[in-house]
């Protein structure tokens, strides 16, 4: 199945849980490459094409900017700076053992951005200014302090049956679509926000709240939803 392609039609059906695939990963300080070329740190640039651009790991304070086009984001290690997608519809990828530290921020600003999730989540991942893809997959993990925000836009966030929600999943601004699969932890938080949003939790320890607007919440066991017709 191609999951981004039944991602951007989610709005229509709920997901099943998918086995996801995974990349491995290695932890180090800032070490990046922008189309092949290394590019020391704290402030590691793209062009106004379409870059792809590697990190190895990333400091707190060093930044990330892809600037223009299509870009593609790899993450590999630690990420305790800013990884900014810049303007285009850019793929930026938390691998599969990599962590985004309780410092770090995931931002894919203007375009219809996705945003691949397969590491550990305890920083803030926000999708940014237009209609993005957020995607879980199984071996992502979540922190309580984690944020995984749409923003503006309408926005569709999607979560293997494998995966814990123990932080902040939100929708935000216009019609959003989140499909938690998995458990929403006892601290965990699931918000619709503003718009006419669809929510849908597969185990609900935590707190479902569809928010203002008109929204649709279907939780399958555990805590009932608020703020839901």
């Amino acid at each position: 199945m191609n999951l981004t392609r039944f991602a951007r039609l989610a709005p229509a059906v709920f997901l099943l849980p998918v086995a996801f695939l995974a990349t491995p990963a290695a932890h180090a300080a800032t070490s990046c490459t922008v189309n092949g070329a290394p590019v020391p740190g704290p402030d590691i640039t793209g062009t106004d094409g379409d870059d792809v651009i590697v990190c190895g790991g990333l400091d707190a304070g060093a930044t990330v900017d892809a600037r223009g086009g299509a870009d593609t984001i790899t993450l590999t290690g630690d990420v305790s700076g800013s990884v900014l997608g810049g303007d285009g519809d850019d793929h930026i990828v938390l691998a599969e053992g990599a962590r985004l530290t309780e410092r770090g921020v995931i931002d894919g600003q203007a375009g219809k951005d996705e945003i691949d999730l397969r590491g550990a989540v305890l920083g803030t991942v926000r999708g940014g200014q237009d209609d993005d893809l957020i995607l879980l997959f199984k071996t992502a993990t979540t922190g309580e302090a984690g944020v995984i925000r749409g923003a503006r836009g309408a926005d569709v966030i999607l979560a293997d049956g494998a995966v814990t929600i123990r932080g902040l999943v939100e929708g935000v601004g216009e019609n959003d679509f989140i499909d938690i699969n998995g458990t929403v932890a006892p601290t965990g938080r699931v918000h619709g926000d503003d718009g006419d949003d669809v929510l849908h939790v597969h185990v609900n320890q935590g707190e479902v709240d569809g928010g203002d607007g008109t929204d649709v919440c279907t939780v399958d066991s555990g805590n009932q939803p608020l703020n839901c017709p």
